[in-house]
C-alpha cells in the first residue's frame, strides 16, 4: 500500500493463477495505470479521465449514456440503461443503423445483461449471451477486476468485495463515524445507498417516479403507534425529501398545502406517540405511588389501633406511633428510603414540648442520615450528605412533626384514621383518572 492506503502491488499464487497485479496513481490518489502480469504475459491498462487504453490503444471513453469505442475508421455509441444506484443493468447499440434495436435472434444489438444480488454479486446461468467487448464497468459503474482471479470492484479509494459486502481496507473518513466499522459497505442497506467512491456513502436516492395509477376504494385514518421514536420510519421523523404529491401517495392523504402535511407529520408520528408513551410512564408511576401510599396507610393505621394493646404505657404507645408517622410519611415523600436515624428521633422526643428538644430534633434529622439501604452514617458538615438529601429531610422531618403532633390519648380515633385513609385513595384514585393536574 502507498501512503494513501491504497494498494501498489498484489500478489497472487493459487492453483489457477500465479502473477501480479501493479498500480500506478497520481498525487490525489487516482487510478492512472494497470499492470497485469502472469508468466510471460504483460497487459497494461491506462487510465486517462473518461478514456481507456490497453497496451497503448484507446479502448473506449465513457459518456453520460454509455460510452464510445472505434469502430473501423469510426465509431459506435454503445448505450447503457442504468438502475437507481448507478449499476450497469443492459447494454445496447444500433449496430445496423436501421434505428431499432434488434433484442435476440440473428443480428441481436443487446451487448450484454447484468444482473445483481443486492451487494454487487452478477447472477450466473441465464442471459450470458455477451456481444462484443466484455464491458468491465458493471456494478455502481465500477470497474471489476477479474484479472487473476482477484474479483473485487475497483471504486475510486478502495476495493470492494462483492461476495462478503464489504471493503477491505478502511475508509480513509473513518474518523467521522468511529462508531461503525470502516469496512461497511453502504450501510449494509446496499438497495438505499450506494458508495462509488470509498468514502464514506453517497446520499440516499430519491422516490423513484413511477407511473400513477388510481385505485378507489374506502379506507381508514393510517395510524402508526410506537414506543419509540427510533422504531418509527425515518421518513416519518426526518424532512421528507420529494413533492407533495409524492407524499399523498406515498401516505396515503390528500393535502395541498405542504405546511399541512408537516405539521400533520409531526403530530401524527412525533408528538403523540411520545404523549402517548408519557402518559403510560406516568400512570404506571401512579400506580406504583398508590400501591405503596395504600401499604403505609395500612401500616400507620394498624399501628395506631394497635398500639394501645401492645403498649400498657401510654408513653410507649406514642412513642411507638410517632416513630412508624415519621417512618412511613419518609417512606412516601422519599422515594421509598426510610431514615433509622429520622424515625428513632421522632420516637424518643416527643412532638410539643419544650423547644430546645425540637430544635435538637429537627436538626438531628437535616443533618446526619442513617437509611436503612446504605446502612452507613452521612453527615452535612464532612459533605457526604447531598443538599438535595438535607432538603428533603427538612420537608419530611418537618411534615413528621405536625403529623405526629399530641392528640387525645396519644393516637387517632378510629373515625379518623378512616377519613384520612378514604381521603387519601380518593386523592390518588382521582389522580390516576386525570381528573386533576
Amino acid at each position: 500500500y502507498n501512503h494513501l492506503n491504497l494498494p501498489t502491488q498484489v500478489f497472487i499464487n493459487n492453483p489457477e493463477h500465479v502473477g501480479n497485479i501493479s498500480y500506478i496513481y497520481d498525487a490525489s490518489g487516482v487510478k492512472l495505470k494497470k499492470i497485469t502480469s502472469e508468466g510471460g504475459s504483460l497487459i497494461t491498462t491506462e487510465y486517462a479521465g473518461n478514456y481507456i487504453y490497453e497496451g497503448g490503444v484507446l479502448q473506449f471513453f465513457s459518456t453520460a449514456e454509455g460510452y464510445v469505442e472505434p469502430k473501423g475508421t469510426g465509431w459506435e455509441y454503445v448505450f447503457q440503461y442504468k438502475d437507481h444506484l448507478g449499476n450497469i443493468r443492459l447494454s445496447y447499440a444500433d449496430s445496423n443503423g436501421d434505428g431499432v434495436i434488434t433484442p435476440t435472434g440473428l443480428g441481436a444489438e443487446i451487448r450484454e445483461e447484468n444482473n445483481y444480488y443486492p451487494f454487487g454479486l452478477k447472477h450466473k446461468g441465464y442471459n450470458n449471451a455477451l456481444t462484443g467487448r466484455d464491458h468491465k464497468f458493471e456494478y455502481s459503474g465500477k470497474e471489476w477486476q477479474d484479472e487473476l482471479g482477484l474479483n473485487v470492484t475497483a471504486m475510486d479509494f478502495r476495493m470492494y468485495d462483492n461476495s462478503i459486502g464489504r471493503f477491505i481496507n478502511i475508509d480513509a473518513l473513518t474518523d467521522i463515524m468511529p462508531g461503525i466499522t470502516p469496512y461497511r459497505f453502504a450501510y449494509n442497506n446496499p438497495i438505499l445507498w450506494k458508495d462509488p467512491k470509498g468514502l464514506m456513502e453517497d446520499p440516499p436516492i430519491q422516490p423513484i417516479h413511477l407511473q400513477e395509477v388510481t385505485v378507489t376504494a374506502k379506507r381508514k385514518p393510517i395510524v402508526h403507534s410506537t414506543e419509540s421514536s427510533q422504531d418509527i420510519p425515518a421518513i416519518w421523523t426526518t424532512s421528507f425529501q420529494g413533492t407533495l404529491s409524492d407524499w399523498n401517495r406515498m401516505m396515503g392523504t390528500n393535502f395541498t398545502d405542504s405546511r399541512q402535511a408537516e405539521k400533520w407529520r409531526v403530530e401524527t408520528f412525533i408528538t403523540k406517540p411520545r404523549l402517548e408513551r408519557e402518559k403510560k410512564e406516568m400512570i404506571a408511576a401512579m400506580h406504583s405511588a398508590t400501591s405503596k401510599a395504600a401499604k403505609i396507610i395500612m401500616v400507620a393505621a394498624g399501628t395506631a389501633v394497635a398500639a394501645p394493646y401492645v403498649f400498657a404505657s401510654p408513653v410507649l404507645s406514642a412513642a411507638f406511633w410517632r416513630g412508624a408517622t415519621d417512618a412511613g410519611t419518609q417512606f412516601i415523600f422519599n422515594k421509598g428510603e426510610v431514615d433509622l436515624f429520622d424515625a428513632s428521633l421522632s420516637a424518643i422526643i416527643p412532638a410539643g414540648g419544650s423547644k430546645l428538644l425540637q430544635g435538637l430534633k429537627f436538626g438531628g434529622q437535616t443533618t446526619i442520615d442513617f437509611t436503612n439501604t446504605e446502612q452507613d452514617f452521612n453527615n452535612i458538615f464532612d459533605g457526604s450528605k447531598s443538599f438535595s438529601d438535607f432538603a428533603v429531610d427538612s420537608f419530611t422531618g418537618a411534615y413528621g412533626q405536625v403529623f405526629s403532633a399530641p392528640r387525645p390519648n396519644s393516637s387517632l380515633s378510629n373515625e379518623g384514621i378512616g377519613n384520612m385513609a378514604t381521603g387519601f385513595a380518593n386523592l390518588m384514585n382521582a389522580m390516576i383518572k386525570d381528573e386533576i393536574n
